[in-house]
């Protein structure tokens, strides 16, 4: 049933707002934009056992300041992406380039 290679799982929060989403993400001067991405890697001989995970901080660039609806529904803060991020304003195909590249060494080679 398990196999022997490990898994990654990753997960992202993006921007939002109240009628975000039932709007499609379409309203007038906000853009979906990822604020957190995270990555568990599981063990996967017997059971689905963490062995490492990391998660980094982006500054939005176009609506920086994080709406209230956001915070509450993520617990992630202002002043924790403001002293935190890593990234200001990228992209999302060059974030997750940079996330790759940046736990590549840990997600390739240990915990083998």
């Amino acid at each position: 049933m398990f196999r022997k290679d490990p898994l990654v799982v990753f997960d992202s929060e993006w921007t939002s707002r109240p009628g975000f989403r039932e709007s499609q993400w379409r309203q007038s001067g906000h853009y979906r934009e990822i604020v957190q991405i995270g990555a568990v890697k599981l063990a996967t001989t017997n059971s689905l056992r963490e062995t490492d995970s990391f998660q980094m901080l982006v500054l939005p660039r176009k609506n920086p300041q994080l709406s209230d609806y956001f915070i509450n529904l993520t617990g992630i803060n202002q002043k924790m992406v403001d002293e935190n991020c890593t990234f200001h304003g990228i992209s999302p195909p060059h974030l997750f380039d940079n996330a790759i590249n940046i736990r590549r060494e840990l997600f390739s080679h240990r915990h083998r």
